[in-house]
């Protein structure tokens, strides 16, 4: 209790040198917390953002190639009835369909161009396996597929920009470009095509979307086809691309190649990755990297920043001790213990970080939203708009209490281990 009284008096006595201290060590400590806090809110967003619903894995039937690029396999060693084996035979498979890459990159709409960012040829099945839903108009059919309807879903920003609204885009017709099929030595001209906005889904996810390159304008996969049976030999050459969503399976991979081999032979050229069609995501594995680096760098930044507040807890104690010279000689000729000394100012010293770590702790809840808000901005496809309750996790403020009571207990005895070296008599002496 005296060392209480003790540490409050001097307090007292040096309002201005305590209010310093204070605020050095508080906003080290506040900076820790936060640090620490939104390092772990950025891998948190990040899963739950991209991995919250589960993982779409692409499934397809190519051979890698020495520049990193996926090259299809000729002729093509699996079928259609591959999203019906995904899905029954993978442990937390939910959804799996095939996915035609559309080589449509513009629409023309009222004789007006404009430029898309994806189309794809798919089944229904598509919007299960992306989390889409429906807003306006109706789901895609499997008689769609079956008659390869002339019918176009699209996004709700894609809607916004055509048409001005999702319920204005329902019915209205879309002319993609013209299309050459080729046959033997013969360029078969397909004639426009006018499809009909048939539905609207809700815009995924914007990270979700450039992760999984998910598709603004969806048909079914048949409907680019030309008629007759040259659209089952195309089909059949092209046909090499699955997606399929899985919960709670971290060994999936292993169970699609070994399902996949069951049942088409195991010399079956298969890869599996998490990203679009064309491989791995770029994206995804940037933006762990990035805040990967960027939770070291700030956690780092957090406790150097802490260390040098807690300096000024060093400079408080070094006047005290060396203030208290003459009674530690006294102390240390009447037969007390060094570490008796040491624990005596490690308490004072302890107790003026705990109060500098209360005052950061306070500080931390003024900082973390406008701070937050700042970070976040930087990552692409994250805002503060993702956090939903306190920014300000518990273990990061324990940790960040904690490191302050060792830093700033360790930095305030430190003077005294150099008064260790000298004799009674000397110190003494030099009073």
């Amino acid at each position: 209790m005296n060392v209480f009284i003790y540490t409050f008096e001097n307090l007292k006595n040096n309002p201005i040198k305590a209010i310093i201290m204070f605020l050095s060590v508080g906003l080290g400590v506040a900076i820790l917390i936060f640090a620490l806090s939104i390092s772990q809110l950025f891998n948190q967003l990040l899963d739950e953002k991209v991995n919250g619903q589960g993982i779409v894995l692409t499934v397809s039937n190519t051979q890698l190639q020495a520049d990193g690029s996926y090259d299809r396999v000729r002729p093509l060693d699996i079928t259609l009835d591959a999203a019906d084996i995904l899905k029954n035979s993978v442990e937390g498979a939910k959804h799996a369909t095939v996915i035609v890459r559309n080589p449509f990159t513009e629409l023309t709409v009222n004789s007006k161009k404009y430029n898309i960012r994806k189309m794809v040829g798919s089944t229904k099945v598509y919007f299960d396996v992306f989390w889409l839903s429906v807003i306006d108009g109706v789901l895609m059919s499997d008689a769609d597929v079956t008659n390869s309807a002339k019918k176009m879903w699209i996004s709700e920003s894609t809607a916004s920009i055509l048409f001005g609204s999702t319920a204005n885009a329902i019915g209205q017709k879309i002319e993609p470009p013209t299309f050459n099929f080729a046959r033997r030595n013969q360029n078969s001209r397909v004639a426009p095509t006018i499809y009909t906005v048939a539905g609207v889904f809700k815009d995924p996810d914007e990270l979700k979307r450039k992760v999984y390159s998910i598709a603004d304008v969806v048909i079914p996969y048949t409907a680019s086809l030309p008629s007759g049976d040259i659209a089952t030999r195309i089909l059949a050459r092209i046909a090499s691309t699955f997606v399929v969503s899985i919960e709670n399976n971290p060994n999936a991979d292993a169970q699609i190649r070994s399902a996949m081999a069951l049942e088409y032979g195991d010399d079956i050229q298969l890869n599996v990755w998490e990203g679009d069609r064309s491989g791995p995501s770029v994206i995804l594995q940037d933006i762990r990297d990035s805040v990967a680096v960027f939770t070291f760098v700030i956690n780092l930044l957090g406790f150097i920043l802490l260390i040098s507040g807690t300096i000024g807890i060093l400079s408080i104690m070094m006047v005290e001790i060396l203030n208290k010279k003459r009674e530690i000689a006294i102390e240390r000729a009447l037969g007390a213990a060094f570490s008796q000394i040491v624990s005596k100012f490690l308490m004072q010293s302890v107790i003026l970080s705990g109060l500098s770590a209360v005052v950061g702790v306070v500080l931390v809840f003024v900082i973390a939203t406008p701070l937050a808000a700042t970070v976040l901005s930087v990552f692409d496809g994250l805002d503060s708009s993702d956090i939903s309750g306190n920014i300000v996790q518990p273990m990061a403020i324990l940790i960040g209490f904690l490191s302050a009571l060792l830093f700033g207990g360790v930095l305030g005895v430190l003077p005294l281990f150099g008064f260790a070296k000298q004799s009674i008599s000397e110190a003494l002496r030099d009073v």
